[in-house]
């Protein structure tokens, strides 16, 4: 509880106000500056305003208060008791290897800013492991050793705002504790990097006029021209196969500090029949580039390890895919944790529809019809037939697009309680068209449902209920309720009474034009920037619009429809983008994993220094797929003949390199699994 005592003005004495005051008496300045803004608008981070600011009024997280009880506590550091706290009372919403998780990620951030050595501690919850010492206020050239005022009051807004989120009574925040901790450890580990990483270039500054040996690191954009990346013919590429290559970006910048940053460049081509897959000269002296078959699949059909799947399906390269549900807290039957979320087309089978409208990756084929239906019993997951990219050697292309409902067909069918094979459709409702809407909870939470209409909730394939009078109709998390107009199905009464006597009813997709010749997709989002879209007058596609790619209400993933840090942290990341090659002018897939949480090696990327990663790459259309701890890259290597991990582990906040690999080797560090992929295979001669 806050303290009674009050300031000059009548305001409450809280640990945010005396951190405000510490802050300005640091300065020596009466008033704040544009310094002082930054980092008390971080302290403020997580609250409802300046008096929200809950707990003992004392700048020292680890006296006079005990975290469980209100009471000194002499048996463990607050940091200790916080860390077991967040693996006990998280299990309400994330499973037991997630919520102890956290709790690592919290303990190694309070013991990094305390000064101590760091990383995410041993399975059991220990806080050891993870190499080297010295705070967490970093240096673009050495770690410091020294807890600064930044550091104490940061690792003391952790403390106080991981309490304040435990102990919510809130009924709509106390349903989101775990992705509320997971959000504060990242934001205050990324803002102890940015406030290092800007006291060093002011260093820089000082520095300059008496030491001509400063050392100057360039930007991330800078480091990429410098390298001359956009260009296939770059000694920074390794040719994978023909058409595919791989590089490495690996050194400080002046705006991330270290990083490493994988980028996957793939040849696309619209060939010919007699062409198809064929490399050869294109008659100007240039290798004709290779027709990439990209697969979209949800692993969990197959193997969730990406380097087995990418072996199995005989891929050159592979990514981790789109986003899945994890840490929100209303996941229900029939949806289950790591399902996909969003658009997902594998060899033509509509798995999942475009729910939310937001960015994706799309190979269009021809030949064969395009985008199948799914049918409602179909199975999860890849057969694993290798397939052409363009049914009977058509024309085959990659496309990033925003891909939304409008237009897509849901097909309903009712299927005999007696007899399975007693199945009948009961009408195809085209989303946008004859009073046909899609709810999803990007909109609303619950629909209420008029006399004039009728509506059905959808999860994937299934038609999880039917409401044929007026209602309040709760809105699936990761599915959408149906509503159209009564008068669209005839006999209702004899409908329900059959689905009241045990019929089941399923739906079936098919997507729009030009998106029925989809052969496979995957939705992420939001879109980096379209810089070719001419259908944006306003020209809002050269930035990202969250709100508009539905990131907003309770719509999964709830890190990003309900963020409280504005794209300030530093993350793991994963993109994808469209360019035209430097030196052929080909059109060219550039991937991009970056590695993150790793003090030493690789911090992270916010979103935004993505998209410019993305762009300065040479890329005119680009999006974000799921990164963190999900995030990875595979690649087959022809020197060893085997696939490869070419990412650092990202699942624990670690200093030092202990266990990283700097010869390209995969850690050993266990590792999220990879829910659902994109393989990149060759085009098929």
């Amino acid at each position: 509880m806050n303290s009674a005592n009050n300031k000059d003005d009548g305001a409450p004495v809280t640990w945010l106000s005396m951190a405000r005051m510490e802050i300005q008496r640091a300065h020596h300045r009466p008033k704040k500056n544009n310094n002082d803004d930054r980092l008390y608008d971080v302290l403020r981070a997580f609250g409802q305003g300046d008096d929200d600011a809950p707990g003992p009024s004392n700048l020292d997280p680890d006296s006079g208060y005990d975290y469980d009880s209100g009471s000194s506590s002499s048996s463990s550091s607050s940091a200790e008791v916080l860390r077991e706290r967040i693996s006990i009372e998280l299990l309400d919403e994330v499973d037991p290897d997630q919520a102890r998780m956290f709790g690592r990620r919290f303990y190694s951030v309070s013991v990094l800013l305390r000064g101590g050595g760091g990383g995410g501690g041993d399975d059991d919850g220990g806080g050891g492991g993870g190499g080297g010492g010295g705070g967490m206020m970093i240096s673009t050239t050495t770690t410091t050793t020294t807890t600064t005022m930044t550091e104490r009051l940061l690792r003391l807004a952790l403390h106080r705002r991981i309490v304040q989120i435990l102990s919510t009574t809130d009924p709509v925040l106390s349903r989101r504790k775990a992705p509320r901790v997971r959000a504060l450890v990242d934001f205050i580990w990324s803002q102890s990097l940015i406030f290092g990483l800007r006291d060093d270039a002011a260093d820089d500054d000082d520095d300059e006029d008496d030491d001509a040996d400063v050392v100057r690191h360039p930007t991330l954009t800078r480091l990429v021209h410098e390298k001359d990346m956009t260009s296939s013919s770059s000694s920074c590429y390794v040719e994978l196969s023909p058409g595919f290559r791989h590089a490495v970006i690996d050194g400080q910048t002046s705006d991330f500090g270290p990083v490493h940053i994988n980028v996957l460049r793939i040849d696309v081509a619209a060939a010919s029949e007699d062409e198809y897959g064929d490399v050869g000269d294109d008659g100007n002296g240039h290798p004709r580039p290779v027709v990439v078959r990209m697969k979209c699949v949800d692993a969990r059909g197959t193997t969730t390890d990406l380097r087995d799947l990418a072996r199995e399906h005989g891929a050159i390269a592979a990514i981790s895919g789109g986003f899945f549900l994890y840490s929100e807290p209303d996941i229900e039957i029939p949806s289950n944790r790591t399902d996909p979320v969003g658009m997902l087309v594998s060899d033509g089978t509509v798995v999942g529809p475009p729910i939310f409208r937001r960015a994706a990756i799309v190979q269009m084929t021809g030949g064969d019809g395009g985008c199948r239906r799914r049918s409602s019993g179909g199975g999860r997951g890849d057969d694993g037939e290798r397939r052409g990219g363009g049914g009977g050697g058509s024309a085959s292309s990659i496309r990033i697009d925003r891909v939304g409902m409008s237009g897509v067909a849901c097909s309903l069918f009712r299927t005999c309680a007696s007899s399975s094979a007693i199945r009948e459709r009961l009408g195809t409702f085209t989303i946008g068209k004859d009073g046909a809407k899609c709810v999803h909870r990007g909109s609303a939470d619950v629909v209420v449902l008029g006399g004039d209409e009728i509506a059905f909730s959808i999860v994937g394939s299934a038609v999880v209920s039917s409401h044929l009078s007026p209602t309040n109709v709760r809105v699936p998390l990761a599915g959408f309720v149906l509503v159209v107009p009564r008068d669209a199905l005839h006999d209702l009464d004899a409908i329900d009474a059959k689905i009241r006597n045990g019929a089941t009813m399923d739906v079936s997709y098919e997507l729009p034009p030009p998106y029925d010749g989809a052969r496979n997709a995957m939705a992420g989002g939001p879109m980096f920037f379209s810089d070719d879209d001419d259908d944006d007058p306003d020209g809002n596609c050269h930035s990202m619009d969250l709100h508009s790619e539905d990131f907003r209400g309770s719509a999964p993933p709830v890190t990003f429809s309900q963020d409280e840090t504005h794209d300030h942290n530093l993350l793991p990341r994963m993109g994808v983008g469209i360019a035209r090659c430097g030196d052929t002018g080909n059109e060219q897939l550039v991937c991009v994993a970056v590695d993150g949480r790793n003090l030493d090696r690789a911090l992270g990327l916010t979103l935004q220094g993505t998209s410019d990663l993305l762009r300065a790459l040479g890329c005119t259309r680009a999006m974000n797929l799921d990164g963190g701890s999900s995030k990875r890259m595979v690649v087959w290597d022809p020197k060893s003949g085997r696939h490869r991990v070419v990412c650092l582990s990202t699942t624990e906040i670690k200093a030092g390199v202990a266990g990283d690999d700097r010869d390209g080797e995969e850690t050993v560090e266990p590792s999220r699994p990879v829910y659902s992929a994109i393989l990149f295979l060759p085009g098929e001669r």
